[in-house]
């Protein structure tokens, strides 16, 4: 059952309708304990805009479009009207959001690995990097 995010309650929850805005519709829940109404937070929480537009603002940026042109062009397809502050925030929220997630797993290795070592010389002196290759 989902716990209520005002008294931790999960046994005394149910669901109540429905919450449309801008960005979609939501299941609405109600917590008898507590007798108060809440919506599960999907990580959009008091977000304007679609998490669709947001994902794609946030993709946009990492394949190395810069904010400004982030932002003109969400104007030109009508996506929506957004400036490039809010894609900034939003990459910063979400970059964070993505890393606390993936430090949680690590990878696991599988069969064998070739390095190869290879050394640079910097500012005369001799720096060494290894090279994985499977």
């Amino acid at each position: 059952m989902i716990k209520c995010p005002y008294c931790s309650s999960a046994d005394r929850t149910w669901r109540k309708g429905w919450r449309y805005n801008a960005s979609g519709k939501k299941q609405n829940w109600w917590c008898n304990s507590c007798e108060r109404r809440f919506t599960i937070d999907d990580g959009f929480w008091k977000m304007k805009h679609r998490p669709e537009v947001i994902a794609e603002a946030c993709s946009s940026y990492k394949r190395g479009m810069s904010f400004n042109a982030v932002s003109k062009h969400f104007k030109e397809y009508d996506k929506a009207d957004i400036c490039s502050a809010t894609v900034y925030n939003w990459v910063q929220k979400y970059s964070r959001m993505t890393k606390k997630f993936t430090d949680k797993f690590t990878p696991k290795i599988l069969g064998r690995m070739h390095l190869d070592e290879v050394i640079v010389n910097v500012r005369e002196k001799k720096r060494v990097s290894l090279e994985s290759k499977r």
